[in-house]
């Protein structure tokens, strides 16, 4: 066993080895230890071809003298299970005198004599240890840059996706399908995205970026427009249709500062900037409002809403306009109607209104008409319950007779005899569910659980008669096999889980 002493680290000296490694550091900008473990990993597995890989060896590089030394390490046991790494205490202590177990002795083997093969071998190592460092610093760099955006140098372009060389001479990767429509980008361009995201993969591509992304304009206002950047206007909803058309809902903190004129400037001298990087996709700036139907009108401007009904619960809002003002409403294939569903969050109904007073008579007489087979009553009493907002039967039992007596026409005889006649019919409802049911074999377990009689006609006609037909049933499976908004997602979901947690 040789010792890693003076005299043989002066005689391996490599001092343009060391000279080499702090010029590959400089280059791949990396620090000079990460090379120095590169070459050593290299070198190992230099030397294990050269040794053996059975052996345990190492290969360390003095930071001083650049000097190479191989060591075949093995270790002091009791009983040895691998000859190529073990030794017991009694073997050892004839190699060193005061060896103990636990120790580990180093052989100092003879300096690698490298050829054409052991060359290439060393190379693509050392390459490939370089390559992992430079994708752990940028990973590293660059983790914490989700949602910024950057500039960058196109040097490869390979079927449209980019290939990016960022300022520290990361590399980061732009999708063709990230790019805006039409837009081209030749090697040696200059190009700005947004970095979507950043993964530790050594093997692949690790800084995605994309032009296409909502923050993307996000971001750009904030570069252009020093009110946005400072947070005195700030950017609500984006909704893009890349290449084509944007709506950006913003608004201003400050009541003196008009947050549309500040954005777009003088002649349109500041939302300039955005639209060059846009590569022509044009921008509709909006007032953000919190009230859902000033938003919705907003969004629509120019058109003129007549009028605007918002369904909460559903987050549906019905918009009422003059026909000609529709197609600019509705847009060239949709787009304009899709862009504000989009920005608001909300689904929105459009119609014109002849269409929506049709609709609104149609709704009228199919009350009307309900009430009258329900209650045996004539139109002009169903048509009064209409019109004070009575529109169901249950309405009627709900309301326990208070408002009734707010219309003019019906006296208490009149009050109490609709009540009754509305409880009849609910009852009559009632048994004959009850009976189709029964009929449908539905179980005594399965109607426990619901204790709704629609929701249980409905599912025995669709097959689901048990608790364990119940637990088989997906969400969406349970909602498509019930009236319309009968119940909720929510609802669905605890019912589901319900039948399943039954033994």
């Amino acid at each position: 066993m040789l010792k890693n002493n003076d005299s043989y680290l002066e005689l391996q000296a490599r001092p343009d080895l060391i000279d080499i490694i702090h010029n590959v550091a400089k280059d791949k900008n990396i620090l000079v230890e990460e090379v120095f473990v590169a070459m050593e990993t290299a070198l190992q597995k230099v030397a294990l071809v050269k040794y053996g890989e059975l052996h345990n060896i190492e290969v360390i590089i003095n930071r001083i003298k650049g000097a190479i030394l191989v060591q075949r390490i093995i270790m002091v046991v009791d009983v040895v299970e691998d000859h190529y790494k073990e030794i017991t205490v009694l073997e050892a202590k004839r190699i060193k005198a005061d060896a103990v177990l636990g120790d580990e002795l180093r052989e100092t083997l003879p300096p690698l004599d490298f050829d054409r093969n052991y060359v290439q071998s060393f190379r693509q190592g050392i390459l490939h240890k370089i390559k992992e460092a430079e994708k752990e610093r940028e990973y590293e760099a660059y983790k914490d840059k989700v949602g910024e955006l950057v500039s960058g140098i196109v040097k490869r372009v390979e079927m449209g996706n980019l290939f990016v060389e960022l300022s520290n001479k990361a590399e980061a990767f732009l999708r063709r399908d990230n790019c805006i429509q039409r837009e081209y980008f030749e090697v040696g361009s200059k190009v700005r995205a947004l970095i979507t995201e950043v993964k530790r993969d050594p093997k692949a591509q690790q800084i995605m970026l994309s032009r296409t992304h909502p923050n993307f304009i996000r971001r750009l206002f904030e570069q252009e427009i020093p009110e946005v950047y400072e947070g005195v206007i700030s950017t609500h909803g984006i909704a893009r249709d890349p290449g084509s058309r944007s709506k950006i809902a913003v608004s201003s903190k400050d009541p003196s500062i008009d947050a549309i004129g500040t954005c777009v400037g003088f002649k349109g001298s500041r939302i300039q900037g955005v639209l060059a990087e846009l590569k022509g996709e044009k921008i509709d700036l909006i007032h953000y409002s919190d009230n859902v139907a000033n938003y919705v009108i907003n969004a629509f401007y120019p058109s003129e809403v007549l009028k605007i009904i918002v369904y909460e619960d559903k987050k549906t809002v019905s918009v009422v306009m003059k026909s000609d003002n529709l197609s600019m409403a509705i847009g060239r294939g949709g787009q304009n109607i899709n862009l504000i569903s989009r920005l608001v969050g909300w689904h929105i109904d459009l119609m014109s209104e002849e269409d929506e007073k049709e609709m609104r008579q149609k709704s009228i007489h199919d009350k009307t008409t309900n009430l009258i087979n329900a209650l045996d009553v004539d139109e002009v009493i169903a048509q009064l319950l209409v019109a004070e907002g009575f529109n169901t039967v249950e309405d009627i039992i709900g309301d326990k007779g208070r408002s009734l007596s707010s219309i003019a026409a019906f006296n208490d005889d009149i009050i109490e005899e609709l009540t009754d006649r509305a409880k009849a019919f609910i009852e009559e409802i009632g048994l004959k569910m009850k009976e189709e049911i029964a009929n449908l074999g539905v179980s005594q377990e399965l109607i426990n659980l619901i204790n709704n009689d629609e929701v249980l006609v409905c599912l025995g006609k669709n097959g689901v008669k048990t608790i364990e037909d119940m637990g088989d049933l997906s969400i969406f499976e349970l909602i498509d096999m019930l009236p319309k908004d009968l119940i909720d997602t929510k609802e669905a979901e605890e019912l589901i889980m319900k039948a399943r947690n039954i033994d």
